[in-house]
């Protein structure tokens, strides 16, 4: 204890006047006194130096109690400075938040008010006082309003781009696509330029432009739009959403119908994966993938499982949306193309007459569901050997897509085709090779080379040839079909044999027995197989090689053949 109070000051004083030299001792006993006294009363001493810290550190000793109050009075200045300034940050931060959102608000009352104000006005056509006796279809009113979104909106770019998305859809909902893409491209460009690329907006619109671009039949161009909408909904909502889900049915349907069932079907599957996560299993947002898994099954030839998958598609949407709704009867019309095709013609053909029904009163009868019910229709009704009826409903599907979808839309062909087989089956063969070349122009102007509707088009046309006897000629147009088919379907498939047997007969006829009877004789056991012996195609080639054996005087070969069939002994009627 002594030696802490010693240090310091004392020490210094001591030292100081213990100093060997006189002019660094103090010069009197009184200054040595005085600095004894300045020590004691807490002053600086002369015997320590004079930096101000040294000063500095006395004087607090003496007042540290004033000092102490001060320095704690300063702190709490600071303190309070810091808060304040804080406090008026957040103050102005939130005023700043309150006067955005008031913003907001405003903007989102005069988009309201504007879009009620233009819905009043748009729908009060169809009061007696303006309407004055005429009657005011919902086209007339959407185009009245298509008209009026570009010229009185231009102040509300979103609104605008919202109502003509909408009326966009509406327009394609009512197949009306020529005038849908016209909207739906200006609502793209106006929703590009307001929110960038990387929109879910902006994903919206492609989509729908996919969708209209497919249904005018331009594969590759609604290929790309579906591409980068799917691309955008990845990004921005994660790879699992809703969103991405719709990405994906759309671009499986796309690549469905440009024939590319390998590259359709794993995305629509991945499609229904993420629907039934998110929604359950009943819900109506799963039948549109039903439906396209189901056709595609059905392009497949899986036609049990097809009808399983557009059964429960029609059951779901029916339940939800009714079987008066426009997607109930899409569902049920696609269901009859099954039943069809399971050769189960008295319940298809009254589906069939029953979705005409409803499309007529409903969609009205310019709708392309209407169209292709007309056409699926005829050709049951051909199936069943009643032509001129068939070929009646024929004409109007044709004259139908024509006008709503365009001359080169591969409907139309389809329909052609369809004509073609009809004629070629009627015995007129000039007017079913006319049919059967304009619709290959349409498919080879509007689908990929590789499409299977090609390789139906040239096998029905090399049947023509062949029924004209012009064997050369079907040799190479059955041969195209051929290398279509094995890329697609396969070397073992019914659609490359019931090929391969017409090319088979071309070879008969122009004298290369022995290619025919080995294509002959692998084209019949995959008909017999996959289609059954009372299938009119497996029939045509059983008579097909009885007439090729008979030729050379061989007919006990063709007995033996057919022997190795379970049911050789059904003999079948010449056709």
């Amino acid at each position: 204890r002594l030696r802490r109070q010693l240090r310091g000051d004392l020490d210094k004083i001591v030292l100081m006047g213990l100093r060997k030299e006189p002019e660094r001792r103090y010069p009197s006993v009184e200054q040595f006194s005085a600095d004894v006294d300045r020590h004691i009363k807490g002053l600086p001493v002369r015997a320590q130096s004079d930096a101000w810290t040294y000063r500095t550190a006395k004087f607090v000793r003496r007042h540290f109690i004033v000092v102490g109050l001060s320095v704690a009075f300063i702190i709490s200045l600071i303190a309070f400075s810091i808060t304040t300034y804080v406090q008026s940050i957040r103050i102005e931060h939130e005023r700043d938040v309150a006067a955005q959102q008031r913003a907001v608000a405003d903007v989102q009352r005069g988009i309201a008010e504007n879009a009620a104000a233009f819905m009043i006005e748009l729908f009060e056509v169809s009061d007696p006082s303006e309407a004055r006796g005429n009657e005011i279809k919902a086209r007339e009113i959407l185009d009245q309003g298509a008209k009026r979104i570009r010229t009185e909106l231009k102040d509300h770019p979103e609104l605008q781009a919202t109502l003509m998305y909408t009326m966009g859809k509406v327009y394609m909902n009512l197949g009306l696509n020529r005038d849908a893409e016209p909207l739906a491209q200006e609502a793209l460009q106006v929703r590009r330029q307001l929110f960038g690329n990387m929109h879910e907006s902006v994903a919206s619109s492609l989509t729908l432009l996919a969708e209209i671009r497919r249904n005018t039949g331009e594969l590759s161009e609604a290929r790309r739009l579906a591409e980068e909408a799917l691309r955008i909904h990845r990004e921005i909502s994660g790879p699992d959403s809703l969103e991405v889900a719709e990405g994906l049915r759309n671009l499986g349907t796309v690549h469905y119908f440009n024939g590319e069932l390998d590259i359709a079907e794993p995305l629509l599957r991945q499609s229904l994966d993420i629907y039934v996560r998110h929604v359950g299993n009943e819900d109506a947002r799963l039948t549109i993938v039903l439906d396209m898994l189901g056709r595609l099954a059905q392009a497949r030839n899986n036609l049990d499982e097809a009808e399983q998958l557009l059964e429960r598609a029609f059951q779901i949407e029916s339940k939800a949306s009714g079987r008066d709704h426009p997607l109930t009867i899409e569902r049920l019309h696609n269901l009859a193309t099954v039943m069809q095709s399971k050769n189960e013609l008295d319940v298809a053909e009254r589906q069939f007459r029953e979705v005409i029904a409803l499309s007529e009163r409903v969609l009205g009868p310019s709708h392309p569901t209407y169209a292709a019910a007309l056409s699926n229709l005829a050709y049951l009704l051909q199936s069943k050997g009643q032509s001129d009826e068939s070929k009646q409903l024929y004409d109007r599907a044709v004259e139908l897509n024509r006008r709503w979808r365009g001359e080169q839309h591969y409907s139309v062909g389809y329909d052609l085709s369809n004509i073609g087989i009809l004629e070629l089956d009627r015995g007129r063969f000039k007017e079913a090779e006319r049919s059967l070349t304009e619709a290959l122009q349409i498919y080879r102007g509007a689908l990929d080379p590789s499409h299977p509707y090609i390789a139906g088009a040239l096998t029905m046309l090399g049947r023509v040839m062949l029924e004209q006897g012009r064997a050369a000629a079907a040799e190479q147009t059955l041969e195209d079909a051929l290398d279509i088919w094995s890329k697609e379907y396969g070397a073992e498939s019914a659609e490359y044999a019931i090929a391969l047997s017409a090319l088979a007969r071309s070879w008969a006829l122009q004298g290369r027995t022995a290619d025919a009877e080995t294509a002959f004789k692998k084209s019949y056991p995959i008909l017999h197989r996959s289609l059954g012996s009372d299938s009119e195609s497996t029939r045509r080639v059983h008579d097909w090689i009885e007439d090729f054996y008979a030729q050379q005087n061989r007919r006990h070969d063709a007995a033996a053949y057919f022997e190795t069939f379970s049911d050789a002994t059904q003999s079948a009627p010449a056709h």
